[in-house]
């Protein structure tokens, strides 16, 4: 929070001789896109992501902008976000089997790919994976 607070300050400084400069629409503006950015929009999962698999191990919660997935003897369940990020925020409650749990390795895995800008989007670097453990 304080982070965020500090970039968004940072933000105002930078921007300050513009505002300056500016007529009040521009300044209306610039001040519109630093509130965005401190309170992002959650978007419903449909907007945002595509889901690869796992049609019986996806279900949508909380007007669709949460969705809980599963693992059985099968399969999981996979989905994408429809646009491309440098970064961004996601959080996951994992739950855990009752009682003993010990060599139980819980973690969330996340997949991306790598596009080379010389390359259509048919030509995809091969997936890179990063576990997240809990």
């Amino acid at each position: 929070m304080a982070a965020s607070r500090c970039f968004l300050l940072l933000l105002l400084l930078l921007l300050s001789p513009l505002l300056a400069s500016a007529g009040e629409e521009e300044e209306e503006a610039v001040l519109a896109m630093a509130a965005r950015l401190r309170r992002p929009a959650a978007a419903s999962f449909r907007e945002g992501y595509t889901q690869l698999f796992g049609d019986s191990n996806l279900a949508l919660h909380g007007d669709g902008k949460r969705v809980r997935i599963s693992l059985d003897e099968r399969t999981g369940a996979g989905f994408a976000s429809q646009d491309a990020y440098l970064h961004g925020f996601f959080s996951a409650s994992i739950k855990l089997p009752p009682d003993y749990a010990a060599g139980v390795v819980v973690a969330f895995y996340v997949t991306y790919l790598l596009f080379l800008s010389s390359c259509n989007v048919a030509d995809i670097y091969p997936y890179q994976r990063q576990c997240i453990s809990f």
